[in-house]
This record gives structure tokens, C-alpha cells and sequence, in this order.
């Protein structure tokens, strides 16, 4: 293989270092406003995500927000309820201690006290 010197990618006043040159150059040129499309739409996907979710988050608190409300105002009629109807109250707490104790000791498997 028979390579004179301007042949050679070395040598810089070569007509080859020049091809090499100018497709590099044109390369960068394509490259470089895609580059720059891609850094905009992964901008624009961060961008459409954090939006997604600071809705979530808000959806959320409003939820917390709600259950609060609705456990506060659950309070208030069961405070009520038991200050106008004690014995209805008290046979009522009574029966579901009961059923919890009941659930619970047959949940709990009898220990075999035989040796």
C-alpha cells in the first residue's frame, strides 16, 4: 500500500485532513441542533412531570384535608350521641368490646397445655 504524504490523515495541508475536516464540521452542524432539540424536550418532559406532581400532591392534601374533616365532624356526633343516650352508649362500647375480645381470643390459637 503505496501512501504518498499528502494521503496521510497527519499531515494537516492534505487534501484528506481537509475531507475529514469538512465532514466532522458538517457532522457537529447536524449533531448540535438535535442536541440542542433534545435538551428542550427532556426541559419540557421535567417541566410536564413536576406540574404532574405538584397536582398529585395537591389532590392529596385536599384528601387529608376532607378525611380530617370528616373524622372531626364523626367526633362531634358520636360525643354528642353519647351525652344525649349514656346507657344506649355504654351497652353499645360494651357489645363491641366484646366482639373485639371475641375475635381476637380465636385469632389467637388455644395453647395445648397437655405435656
Amino acid at each position: 500500500m503505496d501512501t504518498s504524504l499528502s494521503e496521510r490523515p497527519g499531515n494537516h495541508g492534505s487534501p484528506l485532513s481537509f475531507k475529514t475536516s469538512d465532514k466532522i464540521k458538517r457532522r457537529v452542524r447536524d449533531v448540535v441542533p438535535s442536541a440542542v432539540d433534545a435538551e428542550g424536550s427532556v426541559s419540557d418532559e421535567i417541566d410536564s412531570v413536576w406540574r404532574q406532581a405538584k397536582r398529585g400532591l395537591e389532590t392529596v392534601k385536599e384528601a387529608v384535608n376532607q378525611t380530617r374533616e370528616s373524622v372531626a365532624d364523626s367526633t362531634d356526633a358520636i360525643i354528642t350521641y353519647t351525652k344525649e343516650n349514656p346507657v344506649k352508649a355504654l351497652i353499645i362500647s360494651a357489645g363491641i368490646g366484646a366482639l373485639v375480645w371475641s375475635l381476637f381470643r380465636g385469632l389467637v390459637a388455644p395453647q395445648n397445655t397437655e405435656r
